[in-house]
């Protein structure tokens, strides 16, 4: 049984995009489309994940088998710091095969003068195959294949294979934070189609009908989301353009759609992960650097506790209470100062600070609400002053009853940039320095 898998890495494609793409050609010209698709510091952030991570994993699961193939399809105008390194990759990998794509490209499958020649098939033949898409941002588990062969020898052409469970983490600097459990319906990342190369040279099954989300509507769906097939790593180097006019910045975006996730252990991701290991923690911050603002616990009164800010410009809290709160029972007042040491002027910093997420009403001045319903052994406010702005003090206030503080701990902010600082020199003009 054959397998070939598919990853569009950034192919130009302005008049035919889907997804994220489509929303960011539908909102610019193509001059500002092709500085979006290949930016420097979007480039180098998926060049890294996908050479480094996504094609080491590939590696552990496929092993030595040689019925198991992985197109990578790239335009012809991809700048040439990344074009080398998929060759270079190329030369390194035995089962992956690069295409120059300069039309729009199918998630599914390669173009199919290319499955034809991966497949031993002569007119007059039939042959099963599947085929999987992968992100090139997204990793397979290491018992992927095993466990999707077991299924294609039931399954028959037109229909799917979706494994639903795997994990997800914040990327920040090259390394993974906030480890989390993610479920979805028929996720993308090694979505299987069954499908046959006929006695007539055409495909059949390849499934192509519309958004993955919705692939049982197109075809029967074999589900099994018992163990985890697949890790996604969140970082802003997806959403650079798509996103830029939403009302919140990336880190609390992801930090309010992942807190109701479960958290998972860096061991058990490496279990299934073995090529993120070193790269994860599972924290929203880097542990290494934190200062410890509560020596022993305290109750917070209605007057409210106040702490000098260890972490004037960005900063994230980690906050635990011996009581279960409920919502904004708890919150965190922001005493900010400009750069002349001066209380700043709310309607001249309100719109500046909605984007964080900080509200400002006349008896509270600046606050956050601290969450009450996030998963894990913390809670978590962050914060991201505007230039010009700096907090001098925080101050903890709670609503209607006191409550005891049992944990207070300031960290730096994850770092907006998505790739590790040696993969940050090809974003400026300089080749990576050698791992």
């Amino acid at each position: 049984m054959f397998i070939i898998g598919h990853t569009r890495f950034s192919v130009y494609s302005f008049e035919g995009e889907t997804g994220a793409g489509l929303a960011a050609a539908q909102t610019a010209d193509e001059e500002e489309y092709r500085r979006w698709l290949y930016d420097p510091e979007r480039m180098a952030a998926r060049t890294e994940i996908f050479t480094e991570e996504v094609l080491p994993q590939l590696a552990r699961g496929i092993r030595d088998r040689d019925n198991i193939f992985h197109v990578v399809s790239y335009s012809s105008n991809l700048p040439a710091p990344y074009r080398e390194a998929l060759k270079e990759a190329e030369s390194r990998y035995e089962f992956l095969r690069l295409n120059v794509q300069n039309s729009r490209a199918p998630a599914q499958l390669p173009p199919h003068d290319i499955v034809r020649s991966l497949l031993p098939w002569e007119p007059g033949q039939r042959v099963k195959f599947g085929a999987y898409r992968l992100d090139d941002d997204d990793l397979l588990a290491v018992d992927y294949f095993d466990r999707v062969l077991g299924y294609m020898k039931a399954a028959r052409p037109g229909w799917k294979i979706s494994f639903g469970y795997g994990f997800t983490g914040i990327r920040s600097d090259g390394k993974y934070f906030y480890l989390r459990e993610d479920y979805s319906n028929f996720p993308s990342a090694g979505l299987m189609a069954v499908c046959v190369l006929n006695p007539a040279g055409r495909i059949i099954g390849d499934g192509r009908h519309g958004s993955h989300t919705k692939s049982n509507r197109y075809a029967p769906v074999i589900t099994d989301s018992r163990h985890p097939a697949f890790f996604r790593g969140r970082n802003p180097t997806q959403d650079s353009l798509v996103d830029a006019h939403d009302k919140k910045d990336f880190l609390r975006r992801m930090h309010e759609r992942l807190k109701h996730h479960s958290p998972v252990s860096r061991h058990v991701v490496l279990e299934s992960f073995p090529a993120l290991r070193g790269k994860l923690h599972t924290g929203l911050f880097n542990g290494k650097e934190r200062v410890n603002l509560l020596p022993e616990p305290q109750v917070i009164s209605s007057e409210g506790l106040t702490f000098p800010c260890a972490h004037p410009q960005a900063f994230t809290l980690a906050i635990d209470t011996k009581e279960k709160r409920d919502a904004h029972e708890l919150a965190v007042l922001l005493a900010f100062e400009d750069e002349d040491g001066k209380s700043p002027d709310p309607r001249a910093w309100s719109r500046a600070l909605e984007f964080q997420g900080i509200r400002h009403s006349r008896t509270l001045g600046f606050w956050v609400p601290v969450p009450h319903d996030e998963k894990g052994p913390h809670s978590h406010v962050t914060v991201q002053c505007p230039e010009g702005l700096r907090v001098a003090e925080v101050t903890l206030v709670v609503r209607r009853r006191p409550l005891t503080l049992t944990k207070f701990q300031s960290f730096p902010r994850l770092s907006s940039r998505a790739s590790s600082r040696r993969w940050a020199r090809l974003a400026h003009g300089a080749e990576p320095e050698q791992g």
